[in-house]
């Protein structure tokens, strides 16, 4: 199933950082199941400020007992 995520760093609420200072981050994901007991959840997140990596790989797999 296809998806959106955003992660957002704000970093330390007593500096009140500006928004290029945070890191923010948007991607597609996709959301999966192999057989009854394996999840996955891959993406790609997009830097959308400048602290910000400008790409980054997530990819999460879930084994459930």
């Amino acid at each position: 199933m296809p998806g959106v995520e955003w992660y957002s760093d704000f970093g330390s609420l007593e500096h009140g950082s500006s928004f290029d200072e945070q890191k923010h981050q948007l991607g597609p994901v996709i959301y999966g199941k192999i057989l009854d007991h394996v999840k996955y959840d891959v993406g790609v997140l997009f830097g959308v400020s400048e602290t910000a990596p400008d790409i980054a790989l997530k990819w999460i797999v879930e084994y459930e007992i």
